[in-house]
């Protein structure tokens, strides 16, 4: 059901924010944009069969977000790496994902460029203005398999009985409820409290009352630290502005002076629902969730990052040194050795597959290592 009313909500939004789309292609993109940063490569291809079935003789809509695609290439670009379509689509669809979402998760593999992907978004989205849609970004992050249940979420002192918050607590308060004298953050930020490290129900359970529809933190304390206080007070403005536009079309047959000003200043502030709407998110960074409980799993939104667009493929190894990854660290050499750039691409074409593949079916490794690691 959580599933069904991401879609509902996403198609919502879409119809708020283009209105004049046809049913069928709002209900398409909805549909695709929910479910398809989950799947694998070769899942791919049959979702969108499927897709066609459900829709047939319907072209897909492609989103458009001409600010921060340049945003996120000028970023890229700046940093010394490649900008690649699969990057962009995981960026969007991570954007995407914040939209409709409250709680997310980046699974992939280590080199996978889930902290790129996080990182890129979080600085287009910070350096765009004039947009509605998009505000600065803060990020707090905690790696939670770093510290003990206690030091993360707060305990009482067996001797005086005391309460100390925990890393979490306190983290997940400050983005509820910023201090902006101490930090600077401001309640009409973006903020994104992101969990690095392994997903498992140790700790991962007492955070589903924060990623279902309560979104609170509940403490042993009996303290209940609300995720939304930010997104109650932004939605009462949204409420009012709503009414404000609703005035205004109810005199639209009314030639009044100012009118227009009047219709275009409510219709502006409706373009700004999204961004109200997801001030506070709560991102996880995870290698895999082969111990993370299906009650925290359906809570969550799903943006998996595959790292075969950065390997070489094993079928072409003479295109071996023209992935993403080669082409950035062949970029950023040292000057002095500039004069071999062409000696390393040649010795990546000519060695780099055979000697992974080598390594990969006929050798045995004391710590296994997967292709994107061995590279």
């Amino acid at each position: 059901m959580r599933a069904v009313n991401t879609v509902i909500q996403a198609a919502g939004l879409l119809k708020k924010s283009e209105p004049d789309l046809a049913e069928d292609l709002t209900m398409l993109r909805a549909i695709r944009d929910s479910n398809l940063p989950k799947f694998l490569k070769d899942d791919v291809l049959l979702f969108r069969a499927i897709i066609k079935d459900i829709f047939p003789g319907v072209q897909e809509p492609v989103a458009e977000y001409a600010s921060l695609e340049a945003e996120l290439r000028k970023f890229t670009e700046d940093a010394g790496e490649q900008y690649v379509p699969t990057f962009e689509t995981k960026c969007i669809q991570l954007y995407e994902m914040t939209v409709v979402r409250h709680g997310m998760m980046l699974v992939g593999p280590t080199g996978g460029g889930k902290s790129r992907v996080l990182k890129s978004l979080q600085a287009a989205m910070s350096r765009i203005e004039g947009d509605p849609r998009f505000e600065t970004v803060r990020v707090v992050k905690c790696n939670p398999k770093s510290i003990t249940m206690n030091q993360l979420y707060g305990a009482f002192d067996l001797q005086t009985g005391e309460w100390s918050d925990g890393v979490a607590a306190v983290l997940i308060r400050h983005i509820s409820a910023p201090n902006t004298e101490e930090t600077g953050v401001t309640e009409g930020q973006i903020k994104w409290m992101v969990f690095d490290g392994p997903v498992d129900a140790i700790w991962i359970e007492n955070m589903n009352t924060v990623l279902d529809d309560n979104k609170k933190l509940c403490l042993n304390s009996g303290e209940i630290i609300p995720l939304t206080d930010t997104n109650r007070r932004a939605h009462t403005r949204t409420h009012e502005r709503e009414h404000a536009c609703n005035l205004a079309r109810a005199v639209a047959s009314s030639p009044l002076p100012g009118q227009p000003a009047i219709a275009a200043h409510t219709d502006a502030a409706l373009t700004i629902l999204p961004l109200i709407e997801r001030v506070c998110r709560i991102i996880f960074e995870v290698e895999d969730l082969a111990v993370a409980s299906p009650a925290t799993v359906s809570r969550c939104g799903m943006i998996y990052c595959e790292p075969a667009y950065l390997l070489p493929d094993r079928l072409a190894p003479q295109d071996a040194a023209d992935v993403p990854l080669f082409k950035s660290w062949l970029q950023n050499m040292p000057a002095p050795l500039d004069s071999q750039r062409d000696a390393f691409k040649g010795f990546f074409q000519k060695y780099l597959v055979a000697s992974t593949e080598t390594l990969r079916l006929q050798l045995t490794q004391p710590v296994s290592a997967d292709t994107h690691s061995s590279c």
